[in-house]
This record gives C-alpha cells, structure tokens and sequence, in this order.
C-alpha cells in the first residue's frame, strides 16, 4: 500500500531545490506556526528579530523589506550560495596557540573585534594574532529545514515576513 501525500505534506529532504522554491512559493504558511518554528529549529541562537536583543548573526527585523520570499528561501535552504556583507566568518590562531571565530564588526590599527553567533564580542590585539582567515561556507548550516514540511517552512517564512524592524 502506497500512501501518498500532499505537496504541502512532503518533508524538504525529500525535494530538489526548483521543487522546494515552486510549492513554498504557492503556500502561505502560518504565521503562528512559523514563530514555533524559529524558535524549535534554533533560529533564535543566532539571529534576533528585535533591536532591543544583542546582535548576533544577521539581524531579522524587517527582512522581507530588503529580501522577496524567494531570495529567503535560498539563503535557508542554500545558506552558502551568499554570504550578507559583513557576516563572513573570519577565523583568527592567536600566538598563544588558542583560535577565534566570528564576524569582524570593527577592525583599527591595533585591534580587530570580533563577534560570535551567540552574540559574545572580543577584541583581538593585532601583535597577538599568528595568522587569520576567511572560511567559506556559512556560520549557518546546510539542512536546518531539511525535516519540515512544505507547510512548515512556508510558516517559517510567513512569520520572518510578518517582523517589522523593532
């Protein structure tokens, strides 16, 4: 016995990416829903939605403003397809052996500071640093909605599409 399901039904690990972009596109989720989502898919360790929470990642509020559903899409499902200006992950081998990692939110003569996806700020004293980079992929991984539904993930956008900027 087959069983078969809705588009909507179908988990997103199961789809390519044209199909995931085509069928999210037709469902407009649930606003509701998609909150519980950004919180149980851990989200909310990494991005705030309101200017009054300590920066982490890439800031949330307002986002549907600057970015369609479609560009929303691509930077959750492919994450490293593009990076937001600014949030290139920049890792750091101190001369004492030890290893930092974050975005660079502000770099002088002497210093560079740094800041982690759980929002914890360091400067970096430049005659301390041995060698320093840029990592490719994305702070954020590949497949965090690989287990929702259709329904679900249109939900998650829903809900970043209702955040104005706070």
């Amino acid at each position: 016995l087959k069983v078969t399901r809705k588009p909507e039904e179908v988990q997103l690990f199961t789809m390519r990416y044209e199909q995931i972009v085509s069928q999210t596109l037709k469902e407009p989720g649930n606003v509701k829903l998609g909150e519980r989502l950004f919180s149980r898919k851990a989200c909310i360790a990494c991005h705030t939605v309101s200017q009054d929470q300590p920066s982490k990642g890439p800031y949330l509020g307002g986002i549907a403003t600057r970015y369609s559903r479609k560009e929303l899409i691509e930077a959750i499902v492919q994450p490293n397809a593009k990076i937001a200006q600014g949030f290139a992950t920049h890792w750091f081998t101190m001369k004492d052996g030890t290893g930092r990692e974050g975005f660079v939110v502000r770099e002088g003569g002497d210093e560079v500071e740094i800041r982690n996806v759980a929002g914890i700020a360091a400067v970096l004293s430049k005659e301390q640093i041995a060698k320093r980079g840029t990592r490719k992929p994305s702070m954020m991984p590949e497949g965090l909605v690989n287990g929702l539904t259709v329904r679900e993930f249109a939900s998650l956008l829903a809900y970043l599409e209702s955040l104005k900027s706070k």
